[in-house]
């Protein structure tokens, strides 16, 4: 990590982990994940693996440095629409309970909060939310 990237870590003085929102070309890069992730484990900081790309070496790499790590299962919202959310969220759920758990990514939008409304009470039903943090290991 450069300079400015430790600068923008002590921006936010209360972070408890990252996420790679963006980057599918760097995430494949195993040395630059491994810069990045010797920082995290430094700073006692967890990371979720956004997965935007099947050669994402970022969580391999943290099981390698003992950074605690989970990766993302499905977008909630690449199709911005609540009925397409709401399957993304079935299939969240349904992924939570045959492996014991899994993340989700979405954004904060209208159609998010308009489907979490909707569907939310019916998919979380039989399972329960807690933080990313949880899950990392």
């Amino acid at each position: 990590m450069c300079s400015s990237d430790l600068t923008m870590l002590a921006a936010v003085p209360h972070a408890v982990g990252t996420n790679n929102h963006m980057g599918s070309r760097f995430t494949e890069h195993g040395l630059g994940m491994h810069r990045v992730l010797t920082v995290l484990k430094e700073r006692a900081l967890f990371f979720v693996d956004s997965y935007t790309t099947a050669g994402s070496q970022g969580l391999a790499t943290a099981r390698r440095l003992a950074v605690p790590a989970t990766r993302r299962h499905v977008f909630l919202d690449n199709e911005k629409t609540p009925s397409k959310i709401c399957d993304q969220l079935d299939q969240l759920a349904l992924l939570a309970r045959q492996q014991g758990h899994a993340v989700g990514i979405g954004h904060p939008n209208q159609a998010m909060f308009t489907a979490l409304a909707r569907c939310g009470p019916e998919n979380m039903h039989h399972i329960n939310l807690v933080s990313v943090q949880r899950l990392t290991r």
